[in-house]
């Protein structure tokens, strides 16, 4: 190294190289030099992401690198479109029509004393089970649980099972729906005696949640934001707790009675606050409020035996029978008697009420176990009719306009709601415990002899409905685990 000064000539040329190295394409070269061998140009501890710089290894020969393509954005995420099954008033979408309980479709008045002689079997489907849950009327879909551990929901013209939702126990319970949003699809809630409450999609049967708690029979009631202040899900289970969740499957809160709830909660605003009423195996009548994080007690009151009816509200009044063989009124407030009416045998079934005319009363329908439907004055309790029946009365009342439809032993029938006396009926081969469920034009009621029959009137039957005899069950399309 010390020759090179000795040489001026190498020393110039030196000089000459080094001054080159402050030039533009003299850098560019040098820096290709470099990123050719990146090792050595970056540290060991550097966060550099070298893939964004390029490959000069992939440039071709004597050419500059080739650049890395541009990436292609990800495509955007499209909302999956939800399943929505359309509803109307007509329909029968939970357990006695709403969440009052009150067991009558103001709008089914098609059928009236006039023509109600004229109803014929419009189809039958055989669900593998005796059946003593009560339908959902939806649109063009039936929902309703049988003994052979399933949840169907069938076709309202035909019969034909859209889907099947098999659980590990029977479903005794009748279903509620609640109609989804452009988030939410609908969906139907029911109880399984595998001591689960299930949510499934209504349009498909697939499960979006199930939850663990000792149900059995208690049929859900929903609420929704429009009337109450919550949209939520009340049931009971055997353990007598009273349940509250959010759609979600969320528990909002418990409420421990003394006994078991087999009674499905109904919902009432009383004073401008939201009540569920509920009786217990305990023979108390509860009414808890339920707008709050923490249920609250609001009163009880004690009858003379165990309470499975579910209570009817209708004008500040709670209408619910016992197997003390009393129905009772009770003050939606305080809980006080208002009036009770005493028959001769055990009262199951539920409450239908009629809605009062101005300055007049409504009257309350209800069965009892010693084989009578009755009638009474809402204002008073006192007896307008009553009609004998043959065996028990189990199933509770529709009510439609002027008709009041009953599931009886071996039939269901159809009643002069203003008189008790019979317009048509339907001989069936066993006795029908579940509740007959009423849409504009079609009444819907499930049999001990395993299947679901639809009546219509021939000239108000949707085209393609035709009757469908007896056949094997499909097996289910869809099954909770």
């Amino acid at each position: 190294m010390r020759d090179l000064w000795r040489r001026p000539a190498l020393l110039h040329k030196f000089k000459t190289f080094s001054q080159r190295l402050t030039q533009p394409a003299v850098m560019i070269a040098a820096l290709i030099l470099v990123l050719g061998n990146p090792s050595a140009a970056v540290p060991h501890s550097s966060s550099v992401n070298l893939t964004s710089l390029g490959s000069p290894q992939n440039a071709p020969e004597g050419g500059a690198p080739t650049p890395n393509p541009v990436p292609t954005p990800p495509p955007v995420q499209q909302p999956v479109p939800v399943e929505l099954i359309s509803a109307s008033a007509t329909d029968w979408p939970m357990y006695r029509h709403n969440p009052n309980h009150t067991g009558n479709n103001a709008s089914a008045v098609l059928v009236n004393q006039s023509t109600a002689g004229d109803l014929r079997e419009s189809w039958r489907r055989n669900v593998g089970g005796l059946v003593t849950s009560s339908a959902a009327l939806v649109g063009e879909s039936v929902f309703i649980g049988s003994h052979d551990m399933s949840l169907y929901s069938l076709n309202s013209k035909t019969g034909a099972i859209k889907w099947a939702f098999r659980t590990s126990g029977t479903v005794e319970s009748s279903p509620a729906f609640s109609a989804g949003d452009g988030t939410n699809p609908s969906r139907v809630f029911f109880t399984s005696s595998d001591r689960s409450l299930y949510a499934v999609n209504a349009a498909t049967g697939k499960l979006l949640w199930r939850k663990a708690d000792d149900y059995s029979v208690s049929s859900p009631v929903v609420s929704n934001g429009s009337r109450y202040a919550d949209s939520r899900l009340y049931v009971g289970t055997k353990s007598g707790k009273l349940n509250a969740y959010d759609f979600d499957g969320n528990l909002v809160w418990s409420y421990a009675t003394e006994g078991e709830i087999e009674a499905s909660p109904t919902l009432a605003r009383v004073q401008g606050s939201d009540v569920v009423i509920v009786g217990s195996s305990d023979t108390y009548v509860y009414c808890i409020l339920a707008g709050a994080r923490t249920p609250q007690l609001a009163w009880r009151v004690k009858t003379g035996g165990k309470v499975s009816s579910t209570a009817a509200f209708s004008d500040n009044l709670v209408f619910v029978g016992s197997s003390d063989s009393y129905m009772y009124a009770l003050n939606a407030v305080t809980g006080a008697q208002h009036w009770k009416y005493q028959t001769q045998g055990p009262i199951t079934s539920s409450p239908a009420v009629q809605e009062a005319e101005a300055g007049g009363y409504a009257q309350v329908y209800f069965g009892s176990q010693d084989g009578s439907v009755y009638a009474v004055r809402s204002d008073t309790g006192a007896q307008i009719w009553s009609t004998p029946f043959v065996g028990p009365i189990i199933s509770s009342p529709a009510l439609g306009g002027e008709v009041l439809y009953i599931g009886a032993s071996k039939g269901v029938f159809a009643l002069n709601a203003s008189s008790g006396t019979h317009l048509w009926s339907a001989p069936l081969s066993r006795t029908v415990n579940s509740s007959p469920s009423l849409s504009q034009d079609m009444l819907v009621v499930g049999s001990a002899d395993s299947n679901v029959y639809c009546f219509r009137i021939p000239s108000l039957a949707p085209v393609s409905a035709q009757p469908e005899a007896l056949g094997s069950v499909p097996p289910p399309t869809t099954q909770g685990k």
